[in-house]
């Protein structure tokens, strides 16, 4: 049985990561260390059962909502930012493979034949 505070202290050190900047170099690393957070946070979340007894529980409940929250907008805007990256980096791709091989698409704008000799 998980108590209130082990969950306290989870959801912190998880927000407290969401809140350290994610640097593309060590993008890999971030996302690794996030995953480890949010496993290690479904576990207690999965051994809690019952309700905040004490007041100081029922605070960090309270708290914990509050975070939960913030810690979902952190996770939506990484999303979005690893989302932007990788269709950058398809776009830059495709824009590599037209200069590379200009001849094998078709042109944009047509073209026209000359029948007469």
């Amino acid at each position: 049985m998980t108590s209130v505070k082990d969950l306290f202290l989870s959801t912190k050190r998880l927000l407290d990561y969401l809140e350290k900047p994610m640097e593309k170099e060590e993008r890999d690393d971030y996302i690794e260390q996030l995953q480890e957070h949010i496993d290690e946070r479904q576990q207690l979340i999965e051994n809690f059962n019952g309700k905040p007894q004490t007041s100081e529980e029922k605070k960090m409940a309270v708290l914990m909502v509050e975070w939960n929250k913030k810690i979902n907008e952190s996770l939506n805007s990484h999303l979005l930012t690893v989302r932007t990256d990788i269709t950058q980096l398809k776009k830059q791709k495709d824009t590599g493979k037209k200069y590379e091989n200009s001849y094998d698409h078709e042109p944009i704008d047509g073209f026209f034949f000359d029948k007469r000799k």
